[in-house]
């Protein structure tokens, strides 16, 4: 699976607005890397879109550790249409199970990112999955989106994340 380097949320208001909202549930937990605090993530709100031929969606929820901040869970997949399966993303891909990481000779892109941001300034940190995999069921073309996924970030100012979720996006 090839990773991509830019950032998922390009061209993604970072403000709530209609465009993109999606409904569904995106339930999970957000641990700190040294094991020192479990926070649990139920996304209250949730945004998804098909742009340019990739899948995005992701959750946010008041931030888990700084007050007046937001926290995002999200996904990008290339192609839109990839099938239900399991795909992963990282150094230690025996670390969880891949049953395809190609559709014939079109190579699948994922990216998994856990960031916090001040939505009045902009200001994000972006804590980038390095290692991770999402359990993707699919009814392409239609809309209904289902799965789990597990993922650890690159660690930035000092923090990072382990992140498990489950999520089921029935319309958007």
């Amino acid at each position: 699976i090839v990773e991509r380097e830019i950032n998922m949320f390009e061209d993604i208001e970072l403000y709530k607005s209609n465009k993109g909202t999606a409904t569904g549930t995106m339930n999970g937990t957000v641990e700190t890397l040294s094991g020192d605090q479990t926070y649990p993530f139920k996304a209250t709100w949730i945004y998804r879109d098909n742009l340019n031929g990739m899948l995005r969606f992701h959750g946010t929820v008041d931030d888990l550790e700084s007050p007046g901040r937001t926290s995002l869970i999200g996904l990008e997949l290339t192609p839109e249409s990839t099938p239900s399966g399991t795909y992963s993303i990282g150094v230690n891909p025996e670390s969880a199970p891949s049953d395809t990481d190609s559709i014939g000779a079109t190579p699948v892109t994922l990216r998994l990112d856990y960031m916090t941001f001040i939505r009045d300034t902009g200001v994000t940190t972006d804590y980038e999955g390095i290692e991770g995999w999402v359990k993707l069921i699919s009814a392409y073309p239609a809309k209904p989106i289902s799965g789990k996924m597990w993922f650890k970030t690159r660690t930035r100012v000092g923090r990072g994340y382990e992140v498990e979720l489950d999520f089921n996006i029935t319309d958007f």
